[in-house]
């Protein structure tokens, strides 16, 4: 990941979270749990999704795991306080239904090298769980994606996101920043990828 890529990506959140907040998703919140939030429900952000409970952790161990695989894996992280920022997203009203479910909350490192990536030294342990094993202690046979993913007409703050997630679609910034990154990347030539002139004379 570069310099300008992460410097890129930047931008994008930083025009992302303009568009986000006046479509007045979490309009109560601070900056950083705008952006946890909009994390949690979708948005590419520098924060990353994590959660203190077993049975969660197992459940979206279960719930990610790719066909033909026999194991699940849990990763067990700790970073010191004064390098990251914490959001406790189940502080929020509980018409944002998703993270109370979830067990939720997110956490960014302050000085950050690179997106939705922590330090290995932050890495404490893994657990590495046959799949059968996995779904009886996660409780998968009756906790449904629906549960832990309720819909629009059961989660007010899924409908809120849709209306900004329209916004963002309309500015043309989409979730991530991938297609907005290879649009303002200069080229060798200095011209920008959506061929606008940079520095070469025309």
């Amino acid at each position: 990941c570069s310099k300008e890529s992460v410097g890129l990506a930047d931008q994008w959140k930083t025009e992302a979270l303009n568009v986000i907040k006046k479509a007045r998703f979490d309009f109560d919140g601070t900056l950083d749990e705008r952006e946890a939030l909009s994390q949690h429900y979708g948005l590419a952000t520098s924060f990353i999704d994590v959660v203190d409970h077993i049975q969660t952790a197992l459940w979206f161990a279960y719930n990610d795991m790719p066909d033909g695989n026999d194991v699940g894996y849990v990763y067990v992280i700790a970073v010191p306080k004064n390098k990251a920022t914490i959001i406790d997203l189940r502080n929020k009203p509980s018409q944002w239904l998703r993270p109370h479910i979830q067990q939720a909350f997110c956490f960014k490192m302050n000085n950050i090298t690179q997106f939705g990536r922590i330090s290995e030294r932050y890495h404490i342990m893994s657990f590495v769980i046959p799949k059968n094993l996995l779904k009886i202690w996660s409780g998968y046979g009756f906790l449904t994606p629906e549960c832990m993913y309720p819909p629009e007409e059961k989660d007010r703050g899924l409908s809120f996101w849709r209306d900004a997630a329209l916004s963002l679609e309309k500015a043309g910034l989409g979730l991530n920043p991938d297609q907005w990154i290879k649009q303002h990347t200069v080229d060798k030539s200095g011209l920008i990828a959506n061929g606008e002139v940079s520095n070469d004379e025309e």
